[in-house]
Order: C-alpha cells, then sequence, then structure tokens
C-alpha cells in the first residue's frame, strides 16, 4: 500500500532522547530513526525501557531531553512535507496494542461491549467518545472475526478470558488500518493455536503497507515477524542497532552447558508435555478420602451468569504438581480463583487441605497463593514493592497497619532471592508489567505457602527471569505444591508430572 507515500524521508527522527520517569531515567542518549516500510524487533530484559520507547515513538510521551522530529511520509490533513515536534498526524496513523492497554480496561468503572472496543480504536482512544457510523461498526466486526472472536462482539469485554481480550486489543488495532502497528508483548496470554493465527496475520501486514515495532520476550515470536532491524536496549540505553537475526542471536542466547535452567525450545518442552499427558490426563477424581489439598465434586460456576465450568470434579494431593492447559476461555482462571476462594461455586463443592469444611478467606490465603491477572489489576495504588510483599503475609492488598520487623526481614529476603532488591523502595504501579508480575510472584513466595496457584506467571517476563523462576519453582515444589496454568510448554517447571486440559463448554 504505496499511495500517498511522499518522498523518502525518516518518519520519526530521535536524537539524543531522555526520559525521565518519576525523576528515573527511563530512556538515556536515545539516537534512531524509523523509515518508511521498516519493521523493528525491539528487545531487551524487565525495565530495560521497551515500553517507554515505543510510546515515545508513537508520541504518547515527551522526551524530557533532546529532540525528536516526526516528517510526512503519508498524505494527511496534517501533512505539512516539514519536519516537526509535534506527532499529531503521525500518531493517528499508528496503533498500539499492550498490556497496559488491557490493565486500564480491566481497572475501568465502565464495562463496554467487545464491539465498542474495538470501534473506539477511530476515536484514538480506549472508549468511543462520539457516533459510531455504519462503515466503522462492520470494519469492527470484521476485524474480531479475523482474530476468531467474531461471535463475541456484543459480549461486556470483562466477561472474556485474558487472552479472548489481547486478541480483542489486536481486533481494535487491525481496524484502524494503521501504516505502523506497535506490539508491546502483544501476544502473551493467548493459546497456541491464537498465536499462530496472529503471527500469520502479522506476517501479512508489511505487504500490505503496515510496518511493525514489535517489543517480545519470546524467540520463537521474535523469529516468526518480518522484521528489518532489531534494536536492544539495556538500561534504557540502546547497546544494538542493526540486523534482525543478529539482534536476535544477542537478545535471546542459546544457553550454554553449565548454565541453570533456561526455558526449553519449544518443540523439546511440547514433547514432553504429550508424554507427560499421555501418562496423566484427566479422569473424574473419585469422591471420598481425605488426602488431597483440592478437591472439586460436581463444580458449576457461573460468570456473568453463564456457566464457565459445569459438572466438575477434579482433586490435586499433596506432592502433584499440575499444569492446567487449555485455549483461551476453557475456564483455567476460573478454576485457579475457585481454588484460591475468590469464586464460589453456584452448584457442587470444593474441599481444601482434606476437608469439605467451610474456610475462611484469610485461612485459605494463609496456605496458598494466588498469582494472576487480576492481582496485578488489583494492585492500582502507589505501594512499594517490598510493601506489596510484606501485603502477601497478611492476606490482603496494601497495608493497614505498620510492617513488623520480621515482616520487613522476610520480604527484604524474598525480594533479594528472586533479584528485586533495587525494586524494593519503588511503587509497583511505576514498574514495567515484566517487573510488576516478578514482585507479585515474590509475594506469593514470602508466605511459605503449602499450595501455590499461578495462572500464566511468566506472562511479560524476559527469558533471564523467566529461567530463574523455573529453578525457583522446582526448588520450591520439594514442599510447595504447584497448579499452574500457562500455553506456553516451555513455561512448565521441571518438577510438573500431571496434566489438566480444559476444553471450552461448547467445545465439548
Amino acid at each position: 500500500m504505496t499511495d500517498g507515500l511522499r518522498t523518502p524521508a525518516p518518519l520519526v527522527s530521535l536524537a539524543g532522547v531522555y526520559v525521565l520517569r518519576a525523576g528515573r531515567p527511563a530512556l538515556s542518549g536515545i539516537d534512531w530513526e524509523l523509515w518508511p516500510g521498516q519493521s523493528w524487533g525491539i528487545f531487551g530484559s524487565n525495565g530495560a525501557g521497551k515500553s517507554t520507547f515505543l510510546s515515545l515513538v508513537r508520541g504518547d510521551i515527551w522526551p524530557s531531553k533532546g529532540a525528536r522530529l516526526y516528517r510526512d511520509a503519508w498524505d494527511g490533513p496534517h501533512a505539512s512535507g516539514e519536519p516537526r515536534v509535534s506527532p499529531i498526524g503521525f500518531r493517528e496513523r499508528t496503533a498500539m496494542v499492550s498490556a497496559e492497554q488491557q490493565l486500564w480496561y480491566a481497572r475501568a468503572e465502565a464495562d463496554p461491549d467487545v464491539a465498542q472496543v474495538v470501534v473506539s480504536g477511530f476515536f484514538n482512544a480506549p472508549l468511543a467518545y462520539g457516533p459510531v457510523t455504519a462503515g466503522q461498526d462492520k470494519v469492527a466486526r470484521a476485524a474480531l472475526g479475523l482474530v476468531g472472536l467474531g461471535d463475541k462482539a456484543e459480549a461486556p469485554l470483562s466477561r472474556l478470558s485474558q487472552g479472548q481480550q489481547r486478541r480483542v486489543l489486536l481486533a481494535r488495532a487491525l481496524a484502524m488500518e494503521p501504516r505502523l502497528l506497535l506490539l508491546d508483548e502483544c501476544l502473551e496470554g493467548l493459546d497456541k493455536q491464537a498465536r499462530q493465527a496472529m503471527l500469520d496475520i502479522l506476517a501479512r501486514l508489511p505487504g500490505a503497507g503496515t510496518a511493525l515495532l514489535a517489543a517480545t520476550h519470546r524467540a520463537e515470536e521474535a523469529q516468526a515477524l518480518p522484521l528489518d532491524g532489531g534494536l536492544i536496549l539495556e538500561a534504557g540505553r540502546i547497546v544494538f542497532s542493526g540486523g534482525p537475526d543478529e539482534a536476535i542471536a544477542l537478545a535471546f542466547p542459546a544457553p550454554r552447558k553449565g548454565r541453570s535452567r533456561q526455558p526449553q525450545p519449544g518443540r523439546q518442552a511440547e514433547e514432553r508435555l504429550e508424554k507427560t499427558m499421555a501418562a496423566a490426563e484427566h479422569e473424574p477424581a473419585p469422591r471420598g478420602g481425605g488426602d488431597f489439598l483440592l478437591a472439586f465434586e460436581r463444580v458449576t460456576v457461573l460468570r456473568g451468569g453463564a456457566a464457565a465450568l459445569a459438572d466438575f470434579s477434579w482433586r490435586v494431593r499433596t506432592g502433584e504438581h499440575w499444569a492446567v492447559v487449555g485455549e483461551n476461555g476453557a475456564g483455567k482462571s476460573t478454576l485457579l480463583a475457585l481454588a484460591a476462594g475468590d469464586l464460589h461455586p453456584a452448584a457442587g463443592r470444593v474441599g481444601r487441605f482434606g476437608s469439605f469444611a467451610p474456610l475462611s478467606l484469610w485461612a485459605i490465603r494463609r496456605r496458598a497463593a494466588l498469582v494472576s491477572f487480576d492481582l496485578h489489576v488489583a494492585h492500582d495504588r502507589p505501594v512499594t514493592a517490598l510493601e506489596a510483599v510484606i501485603s502477601g503475609l497478611r492476606g490482603h492488598i496494601g497495608l493497614h497497619a505498620p510492617q513488623t520487623p520480621e515482616e520487613t526481614a522476610r520480604a527484604v529476603a524474598v525480594l533479594g532471592e528472586l533479584g528485586l532488591a533495587e525494586l524494593a523502595e519503588r511503587p509497583i504501579t511505576e514498574l514495567s508489567s515484566g517487573q510488576a508480575r516478578r514482585v507479585l510472584l515474590a509475594r506469593a513466595l514470602a508466605g511459605r505457602p503449602r499450595l501455590m496457584l499461578l495462572d500464566e506467571p511468566f506472562a511479560g517476563l524476559d527469558a533471564a527471569s523467566r529461567a530463574a523462576m523455573l529453578a525457583t519453582l522446582d526448588r520450591l515444589s520439594a514442599h510447595t505444591t504447584l497448579v499452574l496454568a500457562t500455553h506456553h510448554d516451555d513455561d512448565l517447571p521441571k518438577a510438573v508430572g500431571n496434566v489438566l486440559r480444559l476444553r471450552p463448554l461448547a467445545a465439548r
């Protein structure tokens, strides 16, 4: 799609750019240019500045120092042919997909339906602040069909699974037919089939005139994207800018012999999961017996008036470690929230720790810890990482009384063990999504729970952090039972030997 293209010139030029956030440098000394038609991969560890870089390029934030210039490469109402400081005219031809967008919708008081979310992209706002034309509605519904959610247009966004919500945000971006699509870990939370379908769509976009600027922590995603260049950030500085193959090799180095465990290559992990499933595929749990940590008997759970789980039975015994797998919308998050006491069954019964006797939420939280997207959503106050970890020891969010020396010592120790000591005094709301997820994992570990319930715990984590956390969970498995929901085969700890596969109710 080259119609309207002006004479070749960089779309965006960054020269000596610095960005400060909460008084701290998020980006430092950035020199970079984006030319028409170029697609780039943006790589780096958690907190390296990738999300800030994408926001800077799009014009959502302003440089604290240095020069950022936009040039008109496309015709439009604001085209002048001259370099300019304002992103107006450029930003309207771009679209963004990010974890921060999903957090915004989860925390907002409004609960728009799925089609409304998609059409909001035409207004360059999270909600449609004006009348929607029939043409816009038609395009929005076509985009939903493209991502496999055509039948969800009228559903409230909150009723969809986290992976389905991410696909809605992708549909929102695609409906705008942007000339530049900025992707910030956009495939996290998608099941394997949905990831591949989205990668196929993204691979075709440059040929249709849409360039990509994609940040990812997954090597397989970087390798599948049609990139012209690769950028590596460390501590807010560009440490490499060049060809995509070299950038990917540097950003995702192959593990050397003797190094601590790295995530397994996809096919090896897939084969391990298949063998595990062949030996331990779920069967309905028998009634009776008290040797269990979790027991579900003929359970039905309703969410928004519809069944998320129906007539479901399952049992987890001490010393067992389970992977919960299944496509988006199969009920994995519902199951873990039910296990944690955050949801209650409409029918059937749930037993915990060897008994079906009712337990208070606080009694459950003293022995079980849940890490989930909803927990991240709930941390919307500027408590420090240290305070977030301490609050986990108390089974609630935020501190309602001063911390004790013992609590502080325990939280400091866990943050240190996970390499997060430098984040202790930073507000959790100022951390990157990956950093915040690591803090929430530390929060769960601090209480030494008997049962760890992990819902996509590695979403947004860089490769080194995933490897370190996998090693931590394997050590923890000697005295803590793990139940982990994931869409990535190589995110499973070695200790996991049982698999529960859930299927959407409509597919049964």
